[in-house]
């Protein structure tokens, strides 16, 4: 596969079905700028299927993308997003990434028109959102492309946080253990959301984000502080609980 700068990793318990890829296609359209592919590696690279191969390769417990052009708003630039499928024996890894470029330059007003920034991270994170919604995933970070092999499968397992990011996705099982009011009462976050499964989304900060040294720093440091007692993780002073 393509190279990858994950931004939002998902992990699914569940096995990937072809209505599901299909349902991913159709909620990309409106996303993107060009066509959008569905991917699967080879010896001499890569080809083009379509989503009931996909689907199909991931149930024998290979990889596949898809991949397409994202219409960020700014300058002429050409963000490549993929939305990688990495199955293992507990379920599949979902990395929603940029490839090659850096998010950067998308999500950073100062280095584009004003508040392009801001309306493409709203863009980026509804289709987040929109993945969550099809897959239904036990959890989601922003700043991870993996949950850190067996160590980290283990908590997961045990249905634990050992660290915040600016966003997270609390599928059921998670929202049940740490109760969806309480969730729902990180006052200060930037982005909360309720999901129909159940689950829920915090985004924390915008990513890329210098919140924590601004105006938002309170807002900040109120959400971040009643998550990191709700999930019990120790607070140090480098921020070693939190990825951006």
């Amino acid at each position: 596969m393509s190279e990858k700068k994950s931004y939002v990793a998902f992990h699914v318990k569940t096995g990937i079905e072809e209505k599901q890829m299909a349902d991913l296609a159709s909620a990309s359209k409106k996303y993107a700028l060009n066509k959008i592919y569905f991917l699967a590696s080879t010896k001499s690279g890569y080809e083009t299927i379509d989503p009931k191969k996909a689907a199909a390769l991931i149930k024998e417990g290979k990889s596949a993308e898809l991949s397409f052009v994202m219409k960020f708003k700014g300058p002429k630039f050409t963000p490549e997003l993929s939305v990688s499928f990495e199955p293992d024996k507990k379920g599949c890894l979902l990395c929603v990434s940029t490839i090659e470029d850096n998010l950067t330059r998308y999500f950073d007003n100062s280095s584009i028109e004003k508040d392009s920034g801001v309306l493409n991270q709203k863009m980026f994170l509804d289709f987040c959102k929109d993945v969550y919604n099809i897959f239904h995933p036990l959890i989601g970070f922003s700043g991870r492309n993996d949950f850190e092999g067996d160590s980290t499968k283990d908590w997961l397992s045990k249905l634990e946080i050992r660290y915040l990011s600016s966003i997270m996705f609390f599928g059921h099982d998670y929202v049940k253990k740490y109760g969806k009011v309480q969730l729902l009462k990180t006052y200060g976050a930037w982005k909360i959301d309720a999901f129909k499964d159940g689950g829920v989304m915090i985004a924390l900060q915008p990513m890329m984000s210098a919140w924590g040294i601004g105006s938002k720093e309170k807002e900040f440091v109120k959400a971040s502080s009643h998550l990191l007692a709700l999930f019990k993780i120790k607070h140090d002073k480098e921020n070693k609980w939190l990825f951006y």
